[in-house]
């Protein structure tokens, strides 16, 4: 019931949203002699965010290396799916999120994750796996056996035009996957 009311108050906003967009395209409101005001085809709303992934809970710490290691894969990627369900839940008026996850280490700045997702793709795709999922919106990151490895700056670059990036699971990044 709330959720029905949740998503009813978010399509008011998102009206109100485009309405004052189209507000700001009429152009005669504000003394033009010319009445053929811009019309407004398209609106997007992109949000950016960046964050730095979470240390393992002091209770885990004693894991091995290996287990640690995977255990903070699982924790980083639950975390993702679950702020970006949050994001778009909290933000009707956001269509796409681009976001950077950055390494856990506080004396380091290399991202572990990136990318952008869109609100369509991300309600639209629910299958079993968090990191499926994830993958299938749009996120770039590297699982070398089941490990989640910081991203090369110059092959995993989001500026990098049309070249196809590159997130497969092999652990080998010449691979797409």
């Amino acid at each position: 019931m709330l959720r029905r009311l949740f998503r009813g108050l978010g399509k008011r906003r998102r009206l109100r949203l485009r309405e004052s967009v189209t507000k700001a395209l009429a152009l005669h409101l504000r003394g033009e002699a010319r009445l053929d005001d811009p019309t407004l085809m398209d609106l997007t709303v992109k949000m950016q965010l960046r964050w730095r992934a979470r240390e393992l809970h002091p209770w885990d710490r004693d894991l091995s290396p290996a287990r640690a290691a995977r255990k903070l894969a699982e924790q980083t990627l639950s975390d993702t799916e679950a702020v970006l369900e949050r994001m778009f839940e909290a933000c009707p008026d956001v269509d796409a999120i681009e976001l950077s996850v950055i390494e856990p280490n506080p004396d380091g700045n290399r991202r572990v994750m990136f990318g952008t997702v869109r609100r369509d793709e991300f309600a639209q795709w629910h299958p079993l796996s968090t990191d499926m999922r994830l993958r299938l919106v749009g996120l770039h990151y590297r699982l070398v056996d089941e490990n989640l490895e910081p991203l090369p700056a110059e092959r995993f670059s989001e500026e990098q035009g049309n070249t196809p990036i590159v997130s497969g699971f092999s652990g080998d990044p010449t691979k797409p996957h």
